[in-house]
């Protein structure tokens, strides 16, 4: 029976496990959040990510693409960039909690929302028969939060004002029909790189 137990484990594949892998950043992210460690949160949301834009690679490359792990894959996405981000403003970009509150669980839900279509219809085409998402991917929101979070930080505390009405606008392209073309990798490495040495900066700071 215990062996039995583990058949779930087994029938894993290495993607399956770099998704996995996304748990330990994640938890720790959230433990940062409720620390008081707003910085070092944001690092180990962007490590949550790196793990989290590797499965696809790695299932692409060694044919390891499955119903699995596309169920994996919005799980951890619903958890990386819907559930920390949520959890991060509330705590860190919070210039109203009512508003901000509703702001929040809009995103939370049209994004469970977004998950669920995509996992049901897949990828879509635009006019141009270029591959994309239809609306939105959540995968978007944690970055747009991160930049306007080290705005407020390094510029102006004003800039949060702009939180609530940042997410409900991307909460709304989130279930939009309209195809949203798939992230590049090659930008968002860099992003993520730069954005954490300005959080290094503002730790050593």
């Amino acid at each position: 029976m215990f062996r039995s137990s583990l058949k779930i484990l087994r029938e894993r594949k290495i993607a399956d496990w770099i998704s996995l892998s996304a748990t330990l950043p994640f938890f720790l992210s959230v433990y940062f959040v409720g620390s008081g460690r707003p910085y070092y949160a944001l690092l180990a949301g962007i490590l949550a990510f790196v793990c989290d834009s590797l499965d696809g690679v790695v299932a692409r490359k060694l044919g390891q693409a499955s119903a699995f792990g596309r169920q994996l894959d919005s799980s951890m996405d619903a958890l990386i960039y819907l559930v920390f981000p949520g959890y991060f403003v509330l705590v860190y970009m919070n210039v109203n909690f009512v508003l901000t509150l509703v702001s929040v669980s809009v995103v939370l839900a049209f994004g469970i929302m977004r998950l669920i279509r995509f996992n049901d219809v897949g990828f879509v085409y635009n006019k141009k028969g270029q591959i994309g998402y239809p609306g939105l991917g959540t995968a978007y929101i944690f970055p747009a939060v991160i930049t306007l979070y080290l705005l407020a930080e390094y510029l102006d505390a004003k800039f949060l004002y702009l939180t609530v009405p940042m997410l409900l606008v991307l909460s709304w392209a989130m279930i939009s029909e309209h195809p949203i073309g798939k992230p590049r990798l090659w930008l968002w490495y860099p992003f993520a790189l730069a954005c954490s040495l300005l959080l290094l900066n503002l730790i050593r700071g």
